[in-house]
């Protein structure tokens, strides 16, 4: 759980600085690094989806054993 709260908090870090680059970079018409930003955030996000399910899975398991 500790590492699903991380990858949380670091996902919401990555998403909080493209917030507050991206009308820079709109106004700036970077639109590389607008879509680099956004790989970044999508990658972060399918790792933290991963940890999530796997988190669900271990938790299934668990309970189907007891």
């Amino acid at each position: 759980m500790d590492l699903l709260e991380l990858s949380y908090d670091k996902l919401m870090n990555e998403s909080d600085k493209m917030m507050s680059d991206l009308p820079k970079l709109i106004m700036g018409g970077n639109e590389t690094k607008i879509s680099q930003h956004q790989k970044d955030l999508e990658k972060s996000a399918k790792v933290t989806e991963n940890i999530k399910d796997d988190i669900i899975k271990l938790m299934r398991k668990e309970l189907n054993e007891i």
